[in-house]
């Protein structure tokens, strides 16, 4: 199994100018960094959840509870952004809201997954 610096010194060794991205993108594969763009939408996301921990649902909600709510915040964009210029700001807030009703969403899908396959093996 090669290491990341066995890979670099395998490119660097046939180094031309415009390897470097190429050493770039293996050294972000390694470390598995986000690009920046996610990183700082999932700081948005982050926040609005932290604002909001107090609420329920979270882990007792309905798989249709939170597309419902992903949908009201789709909507919330179309009527109350772009229509009433209410700014980016608010767009983003709503695009934030929507992503984490749908980690929500994803995240009790594979807890439920996980759960069901304790319960098969239990069965055994």
């Amino acid at each position: 199994m090669s290491t990341l610096k066995d890979r670099i010194e395998d490119i660097l060794g046939n180094c031309k100018i415009g390897h470097i991205d190429q050493i770039m993108d293996e050294i972000d594969k390694e470390q598995k960094i986000l690009r920046p763009a996610l990183r700082w939408f999932a700081g948005v996301c982050e926040e609005e959840l932290r604002k909001n921990e107090y609420k329920k649902g979270w882990l007792d909600g309905g798989y249709s509870f939170y597309l419902r709510r992903a949908k009201s915040n789709l909507r919330e964009i179309h009527i109350g952004g772009f229509e009433q210029d209410s700014g980016n700001a608010f767009i983003i807030k709503c695009c934030a809201d929507c992503a984490n009703f749908c980690m929500m969403l994803a995240h009790n899908l594979i807890e439920g997954a996980k759960n069901r396959m304790v319960i098969m093996e239990g069965k055994k």
